[in-house]
């Protein structure tokens, strides 16, 4: 209904984060959303500032989420306007029975919290981050940067794809980022995924990772690939050719079995 930002739903085990259903902070549980996803898994993400979204797969693809789990939405609110406004989350869920599922599903999801966007200039954040497995098919892509954000790209690190762009976003922020893909996107002998956003900043400050005029460049992936998550907390290089600082920083694995 407006006044979002963004949210990311995760479903965990119901004996995590005790107490009633309802709205309550974060900090008062505990709640992480990075372990969270660690210990369960994630649902749904919404796409940044936008006002509706779908995150959909080809027939026969899901992802299971088991008995006994709740579900856990972290609400990021934002108010433009001067006065106070109400507003609510609505979704559905689509669900199929066990035997119709020929295609499991898993996500993986990668953040690059070692962001250093260069004031008045174009900026190319890479971060590679380990995949637990060399083959899978990409089934959805979800992007997530603010306003500065451009696209986000993701190449093969390793194997006979080495360097090999197999995606870039098109849509512009605001509108719904994620993508399908049917048939999928095949990796093969992948040691990695390197993982880039490009950024253009008319700031006269550095724009560091975080919320309100910060950036973010972060990815969900669904693929046939086991559960996988990582963050870059440095840049390994830093260098600035042509009018474009390029870093490139290295993915520590998070909630990856």
């Amino acid at each position: 209904d407006g006044g979002l930002h963004h949210s990311n739903w995760i479903w965990v085990p119901d004996t995590s984060y005790p107490g009633a259903d309802g709205t309550w902070k974060c900090s008062e549980r505990g709640f992480d959303q990075i372990l969270g996803g660690a210990v369960g898994g994630v649902l749904f993400a919404q796409s940044t500032q936008s006002r509706s979204d779908r995150q959909t797969f080809p027939d026969g693809a899901a992802f299971l989420v088991p008995t006994h789990a709740g579900v856990i939405g972290d609400v990021h609110t934002l108010n433009s306007s001067q006065d106070p406004i109400e507003t609510a989350v609505h979704f559905e869920l689509y669900t199929l029975p066990a035997d119709e599922v020929t295609i499991k599903l898993q996500p993986m999801a990668y953040t690059n919290l070692a962001l250093d966007i260069a004031p008045m200039t174009e900026t190319h954040a890479r971060m590679q981050c380990q995949t637990p497995q060399p083959d899978f098919d990409i089934y959805y892509i979800l992007p997530h940067f603010h306003v500065l954000g451009q696209r986000l790209r993701i190449d093969v690190a390793g194997g006979p794809m080495d360097g090999m762009e197999i995606y870039r976003s098109t849509a512009a922020y605001g509108d719904p980022l994620s993508e399908t893909f049917d048939p999928p996107i095949a990796v093969k002998g992948a040691l990695g995924l390197g993982i880039t956003c490009d950024f253009v900043s008319t700031r006269d400050k550095t724009v560091k990772y975080g919320f309100g005029d910060q950036e973010m460049c972060v990815v969900l992936i669904y693929s046939t690939g086991k559960k996988a998550g990582g963050q870059a907390i440095s840049n390994l290089s830093t260098k600035d050719t042509g009018g474009v600082h390029e870093t490139d920083g290295f993915c520590i694995a998070v909630g990856v079995p």
